[in-house]
C-alpha cells in the first residue's frame, strides 16, 4: 500500500484541490446558516444541566457544550464552536499522514483526502453540527494515529514511545466518554495487537496496562452515574425497543440499512471498501493505520447492527458513521481508479449541496424517524408566539409535548427550564421536577398531534392559538398554544 507508487492514478492537484475546497465550503456554510437542528439544541441543553452522564450518552459532549456557551454566550456559533475545532484536528491528521506516506506528492493526496472523506455526505453534514458525532469521530481518528505511531516504533526496534501510546489511550477513552460506540477503537486495538505477532509481546509491558488503566478511569463519571442511577444507560436501551430481546431475525431492516448506506455513501466506493476490508495490511505506520480502521470499520459495523439484532431496535445507517469515517480516512489508498474518484466526489457533493439546502434554505427531505421536514424551521417566530402568550395569560411555566419541541424551544427563548411533557422517558427526566409544579397552569406547545397525551396531564386544557412555522413565506409547521390547568406530574 505504497501512496508514492499510486500517485499516478490521481487526479490532478487543481482539480482535486477544487473539489475540497468547495466540499469544505458546504461545511462552513452548514457550520455558520444551518437552521438549528433537534439534537443540536437537546445537547445544549445537557450544557446547561451538567451531569455525570445522560441516560442517552455519556456526558463530555454535554460538558464541552455548557463551557461553550459560558464563553461565547447562547448563541448558533457557540452551539457550533467546536465544530471548527475537531474539524482543523482531522484535516491536521490528514496532512501528518499525507507528508509521511505520499512524499512529494503530499498535497496532491491531502487533497484527494479531504475530497474523499467528505465526499460522504454524513461525515460533512455530520461533523459539521453540534452533534456528538463530530466528537467521537475526531477522538477515534485521533486514537488511530497516535496507536499507529506508537506501534511502527515498537514493530520496528522495540522502543516505547510512550507519549503516543498515552495520548492514544486518552483519545479513545474521551470518544467513549462521549458515546459508547467510541469503544469500537480500544476494540480494534486489541484486535490488531493479538493479531500482528511483532506487537504481542506489548502485553508484557506495565505502560500497556497503564494505559489500558487511564482509558478506563475516564469513564468513572459514567460508571458512578450507573451505579447510582435508578434507570441507567443499559435499561434506557433495552426500554427503547420495541419488542423483547432476540425474538426474531429482522431481515428486512437489516437490509433496509445496508440500503440506506449504499445511497448515502454512494455505489462509487464499494469496490475500494472491498479492498479496504480484505487487502492484508504491510508493516509500518501505513500498515498499521490500515489495519487498526479496517477493524474499528468492522467493530463497529457489528455494535450497529447487534442493536438490530439482539435488541430489536430499528437502527438507521447513519450511526454507523465511524465505520465511514474510518475507510474514508485511508479511500485514497484504496480507491485506485480516476474515474471512481471522480464519480464518488461528484454524487457526494451533489447530494451533500441538496442537503445543505435543506438544512439551510428550505426543508425537503423526510426522514424514517418520525422527525418531519419544517420541524427546525422558524423558530424565532415560533419563540415569540409562546412568549406574547405567556405574558398576556400568566402561565406558571411553560411546556412542549415532547422532547424534540421543548429543545428547540428552550434554545430559541434563551429558556433552560421549558418542561418536556414526552410519554417516554429522557434527559428531562434528569433534572426536569415534575412534583413542584403539581396544579400549576401551563403554557403547552403542541406539535405531534398528541392533544389526548396531554388531555390526560391537566385538569383541563384550552386551545390559544396555532402558529405557522415557515420558510420563505411558505408555511413548513404548524403548532398549537393550549393553556392548560391543574398539571398532573407524572
Amino acid at each position: 500500500m505504497s501512496l508514492p507508487a499510486l500517485a499516478d492514478r490521481y487526479l490532478p492537484t487543481w482539480l482535486v484541490g477544487g473539489f475540497a475546497i468547495y466540499l469544505l465550503a458546504l461545511k462552513l456554510v452548514v457550520v455558520f446558516f444551518a437552521q438549528p437542528q433537534i439534537d443540536e439544541t437537546y445537547y445544549w441543553l445537557w450544557g446547561q444541566h451538567l451531569q455525570l452522564s445522560y441516560l442517552d450518552h455519556p456526558a463530555l459532549h454535554g460538558w464541552l457544550q455548557g463551557l461553550a456557551s459560558w464563553l461565547l454566550g447562547w448563541n448558533l456559533v457557540a452551539m457550533r464552536a467546536l465544530t471548527l475545532v475537531t474539524s482543523g484536528i482531522t484535516i491536521w491528521i490528514f496532512y501528518d499522514w499525507s507528508r509521511r506516506l505520499a512524499g512529494e506528492r503530499w498535497l496532491q493526496v491531502l487533497f484527494l483526502t479531504i475530497a474523499l472523506y467528505y465526499s460522504s455526505p454524513l461525515l460533512l453534514i455530520y461533523s459539521s453540527l453540534a452533534l456528538i458525532d463530530r466528537l467521537v469521530l475526531v477522538l477515534i481518528m485521533l486514537a488511530l494515529h497516535c496507536l499507529a505511531r506508537f506501534g511502527a516504533v515498537w514493530e520496528a526496534d522495540g522502543r516505547l514511545r510512550l507519549r503516543w501510546l498515552y495520548a492514544g489511550a486518552v483519545a479513545m477513552g474521551l470518544a467513549v466518554l462521549s458515546k459508547y460506540i467510541g469503544g469500537v477503537a480500544g476494540v480494534s486495538a486489541l484486535v490488531v495487537l493479538l493479531l500482528r505477532p511483532k506487537l504481542r509481546s506489548l502485553l508484557r509491558v506495565p505502560h500497556f496496562w497503564l494505559a489500558i488503566g487511564l482509558g478506563v478511569a475516564l469513564q468513572l463519571p459514567t460508571i458512578v452515574w450507573n451505579l447510582q442511577a435508578p434507570f441507567g444507560n443499559v435499561a434506557f436501551q433495552l426500554a427503547l425497543s420495541d419488542a423483547p430481546p432476540l425474538q426474531e431475525m429482522r431481515w428486512k431492516e437489516i437490509g433496509t440499512f445496508f440500503i440506506e448506506a449504499l445511497i448515502l455513501l454512494s455505489p462509487f466506493c464499494v469496490p475500494a471498501i472491498v479492498v479496504f476490508l480484505v487487502r492484508p495490511a504491510r508493516d509500518g505506520f501505513d500498515g498499521l493505520l490500515h489495519d487498526l480502521s479496517r477493524w474499528v470499520f468492522i467493530g463497529a459495523t457489528i455494535a450497529v447492527l447487534g442493536l438490530e439484532v439482539v435488541l430489536n431496535r430499528d437502527v438507521i445507517a447513519y450511526w454507523n458513521v465511524p465505520a465511514y469515517a474510518a475507510f474514508f480516512g485511508l479511500s485514497a489508498w484504496f480507491m485506485r481508479s480516476r474515474v471512481l474518484q471522480v464519480l464518488q466526489i461528484v454524487y457526494g457533493g451533489l447530494l451533500s449541496t441538496l442537503l445543505v439546502y435543506h438544512f439551510t434554505v428550505f426543508p425537503i427531505l423526510d426522514g424514517r424517524t418520525g422527525i418531519r421536514a419544517g420541524d427546525f424551521y422558524d423558530w424565532p417566530t415560533i419563540a415569540a408566539a409562546v412568549a406574547d402568550a405567556r405574558q398576556s395569560i400568566g402561565a406558571d411555566f411553560i411546556a412542549a409535548d415532547n422532547w424534540e419541541s421543548g429543545s428547540m424551544l428552550a434554545f430559541a427563548m434563551r429558556a433552560p427550564d421549558i418542561v418536556s411533557l414526552s410519554p417516554r422517558i429522557d434527559a428531562y427526566s434528569q433534572w426536569q421536577d415534575e412534583q413542584s409544579l403539581a396544579g400549576k397552569t401551563a403554557l403547552v406547545l403542541e406539535s405531534r398531534d398528541s392533544l389526548s397525551a396531554l388531555q390526560a396531564r391537566f385538569d383541563s386544557l384550552e386551545l390559544i392559538r396555532s402558529v405557522d412555522g415557515t420558510s420563505w413565506g411558505q408555511p413548513v409547521h404548524t403548532y398549537r398554544l393550549y393553556l392548560g390547568r391543574g398539571f398532573h406530574p407524572r
